[in-house]
């Protein structure tokens, strides 16, 4: 497997890539540890070179909807994320990984730069032969992050009502209803079935 000096020279990343990253993305910040920060950050940065998206920004944070972009969206899962997880341990002194929760959040939709084209999000090849995240997945664990990161990552898209997976790790649980709760608003609000509807309990993979 490669190291996270490995995969930034593997993707020829420079300090100015992983400072356009930094700027859309400053919840990376919120993670304590330098050295995972450069790592979520490359993950990005590795995925923008190969993307017909010149920004995080500009890629459509859900197919059909281009109003809401994926930084903002990647934004708002991160800070709903640690939410969760703080007032868990506020209010019932249940305590959760922090560093992992806060890396899995940001890179959690990463691949969508590569699995999406265009303004409406529509499927790129890659977004055709893989499902969502996977990539996102390995690429994590390329920039030497955690399994338990590349995990949260990878399976992030398999929640209820879709399938049912028994989550190894808490951080699962509140990265799946951060993610949730970001996105069913918006659908909501823009008449599109939500995770609480009975259209959205069923789909097919192709």
């Amino acid at each position: 497997m490669a190291t996270a000096i490995d995969a930034r020279a593997l993707y020829e990343l420079t300090d100015e890539d992983l400072a356009a990253v930094y700027d859309e993305l400053p919840e990376i910040s919120l993670l304590e540890n330098e050295s995972e920060r450069e790592k979520v950050a490359g993950v990005w940065a590795s995925f923008l070179k190969a993307s017909d998206y010149p920004r995080i920004e500009d890629a459509p944070a859900f197919p059909g909807l281009p109003r809401y972009n994926l930084a903002g969206h990647t934004r708002q899962v991160v800070l709903g994320s640690v939410f969760l997880g703080d007032s868990l341990k506020q209010f019932w002194e249940v305590d959760y990984d922090r560093e992992a929760l806060i890396a899995a959040a940001l890179t959690h939709d990463a691949s969508k730069l590569v699995e999406m084209q265009g303004p409406n999000g529509d499927k790129t090849e890659i977004g055709e032969a893989l499902l969502h995240a996977q990539l996102a997945g390995v690429r994590c664990l390329e920039f030497g992050l955690s399994p338990k990161v590349a995990y949260l990552v990878s399976y992030h898209p398999f929640t209820p009502p879709h399938i049912h997976l028994v989550p190894k790790y808490n951080e699962f649980v509140l990265l799946s209803w951060a993610d949730l709760g970001a996105a069913d608003p918006v659908f909501f609000h823009e008449n599109k079935p939500t995770h609480l509807d009975f259209a959205k309990r069923f789909f097919t993979l192709e």
